[in-house]
């Protein structure tokens, strides 16, 4: 898909969330699962912390059980493309950001 291929709702869409996505540091991580269901009509989310190493921890859930969270650090991580550890280390960008 190019960016030619997306409609003008699309583009309000992305527009919409980010000038939402705009809050305290504090409140980021539920405010993006909130917009992804409010606005791109997610409703199973997860927003996951990586540290230095690339190893992720302290997920923030909406709308998936513990089950599912546990199968997913057994394994199912293999197949996840947004893994850090199956990214192109180019393709990781490591920014911090201080408000």
């Amino acid at each position: 898909m190019s960016i030619d291929d997306f409609c003008y709702s699309d583009n309000m869409k992305i527009l919409r969330f980010i000038d939402e996505m705009i809050v305290e540091p504090a409140d980021f991580r539920c405010k993006v699962l909130d917009l992804f269901s409010d606005i791109f009509n997610y409703d199973k989310t997860t927003f996951w912390l990586i540290d230095d190493s690339k190893d992720i921890h302290s997920p923030l859930v909406k709308n998936l059980d513990d089950e599912a969270i546990d199968k997913y650090m057994e394994g199912y991580y293999r197949d996840d493309f947004f893994h850090p550890e199956n990214m192109n280390k180019n393709l990781v960008l490591k920014k911090t950001f201080y408000f």
